[in-house]
């Protein structure tokens, strides 16, 4: 990728970031213009950079933050303020209040930050890195290396044949992937160990759906589907549900890193309990297990193609829209599928109303946290542990959802929120740059064991989740998940060597060689 094309896209973004901070009135259409800007060049760019593949993490991770942070911006600004009445008769008035521009200005600071980062820890390609040598090396490094590799032609230039590898790359790049997993590169040992992780994905896939079922079927049935979100959230939503969809996503992901049988059921259970998820409106534990269901796909040179996932994306946004009409048990509209759509999409992006209530609460004197909240769930364990507890979970003001949920209500959370309410726009930086930091290095790999590949769903799924919630659930959901990969990593470990002991007292002692006597001559009898 020639970095002028990077320049210009991130000279677009920055310019659009400028608008919108430099402007005053929430001018619907200046914002939904520029946040397309920022969506287009940053997730463009990123995309690019990594291998033109959609389906990396840091490029779906990326998307869904765009999505569900400028996603009303560009409803209201496309089709009119009307489009909320569609959507919701209440809690609307922030929209209006001059808190919802600066929102999205730190919102699209945020993208930018993480579309940099991505961008500096994205893997290099070999013709990248040959031209690099050859331009700032030159002579002494033709010089050093002739013996091992042939110089580059020309004076201190790279061939065309060499710097056009792109598309080479890229499939070297997937099919060294698939052989980490599948073929060459992981050791018999490592193989087995996929299978083992892939058969525990199966069983916390099992677990999740039966502790659901149990859920719906003890507590309304079938008519919690025609209830809608709202009756599944009074009748059957707890902690032990929230953790059993968490293993329900986790378990489809980890599914993936084993054979074809593993990879097909684990395919299909997900796709059987996300046709009744849907129906109940958990539209989030639906599509952010898909997404880091592809992106762990695409780890093992699976990757699903663009216009099938082009299909999947229409066919979501249509269904939520359907799952958005069973909440409030409205009809559909005259526009049909696109008012369904544009109402989805209206609905994804209020996820920015978080920023805009912490930016307004803010202003009125409220103290910054300084990260308080994205280690409060340790501190509470260790409270509990050495018997200082700050009370139950509900009534701990540290937590950043009860927070929001005291002050405005059950609003979700976000990081640009979370950020922002610890220490401003510079926390807002440090937060999204963590996250790329995490994701990016994740997805790079190397990908040469087992454990390497379980750990990134397990990482990955929670901080996906995280775009619209806040960070205490990612903590404690990522150690349990690691407690598993460690668990499998060690029950294997015990197998293996339990095996070869098996296998050397089955094969018996080894032969005595009696010693010869000294000075004995070779083969006397």
């Amino acid at each position: 990728m020639r970095p002028l094309l990077v320049l210009a896209a991130l000279a677009c973004v920055v310019s659009a970031v400028v608008v919108l901070a430099r402007g005053d009135e929430p001018d619907l259409t200046t914002m939904a213009a520029a946040t397309l800007v920022v969506t287009v060049g940053c997730v463009g760019v990123v995309a690019l950079r990594w291998g033109g593949d959609l389906t990396a993490a840091p490029v779906l991770w990326l998307g869904l933050f765009c999505l569900f942070h400028f996603g009303m911006v560009w409803t209201l600004g496309v089709f009119g303020v009307t489009t909320l009445a569609d959507v919701t008769t209440t809690a609307v008035y922030w929209v209006a209040t001059p808190w919802l521009r600066p929102a999205v200005t730190v919102a699209s600071v945020g993208a930018l930050v993480f579309a940099v980062i991505a961008l500096a820890l994205a893997p290099r390609s070999p013709a990248h890195r040959a031209r690099h040598r050859a331009k700032y090396l030159g002579g002494r490094w033709r010089a050093r290396r002739s013996s091992r590799r042939p110089a580059p032609s020309g004076s201190g230039r790279v061939s065309g044949r060499v710097s056009g590898g792109g598309a080479r790359h890229r499939a070297r790049h997937r099919a060294r992937h698939r052989a980490e997993v599948h073929g060459r590169a992981l050791a018999p040992g490592q193989r087995r160990l996929c299978d083992a992780v892939a058969a525990t994905g199966l069983a916390l896939q099992g677990l999740g759906v039966l502790v659901l079922a149990v859920a719906i079927v003890g507590r309304g049935g079938l008519g919690l589907v025609g209830g809608g979100y709202l009756a599944f959230l009074e009748a059957a939503q707890d902690q032990t549900t929230g953790y059993a969809l968490w293993a329900f996503g986790v378990g489809s992901s980890l599914t993936q890193l084993g054979d074809t049988t593993a990879r097909r059921w684990g395919l299909v259970v997900f796709a059987v309990l996300a046709l009744v998820l849907f129906p109940l409106g958990l539209r989030g534990s639906v599509l952010f297990p898909a997404c880091v269901l592809l992106a762990t796909r695409t780890l093992v040179g699976r990757r699903v193609p663009a216009l099938l996932i082009g299909v999947a994306a229409v066919a979501a946004l249509g269904g939520a829209s359907v799952v958005r009409l069973t909440r409030v048990g409205a009809q559909p509209g005259p526009g049909g599928l696109l008012d369904g759509v544009v109402s989805t999409v209206t609905e994804l992006g209020f996820s920015i109303r978080p920023t805009a209530e912490v930016m307004r609460w803010s202003s009125a004197g409220q103290e910054p946290t300084w990260f308080v909240s994205f280690v409060a769930v340790p501190l509470r364990v260790v409270e509990g542990l050495t018997g200082w507890h700050g009370g139950p979970p509900v009534d701990d003001p540290r937590l950043f959802n009860v927070k929001v949920n005291e002050l405005v209500g059950a609003i979700g959370g976000s990081p640009v929120a979370e950020g922002y309410d610890a220490a401003g726009v510079a926390g807002v930086v440090v937060v999204m740059v963590g996250l790329a930091v995490v994701l990016c290095r994740l997805s790079r790999g190397p990908f040469d064991t087992a454990a390497r590949l379980a750990v990134f769903p397990v990482v990955a799924l929670p901080l996906t989740i995280a775009v619209r919630n806040s960070f205490a659930a990612v903590v404690p959901q990522v150690a349990i998940g690691l407690a598993v990969v460690l668990a499998v990593h060690l029950w294997a470990r015990v197998q293996h060597e339990s095996a070869g002991a098996g296998r050397r007292a089955a094969a018996g002692p080894p032969p005595v060689r009696t010693a010869r006597p000294v000075g004995a001559a070779r083969g006397a009898s």
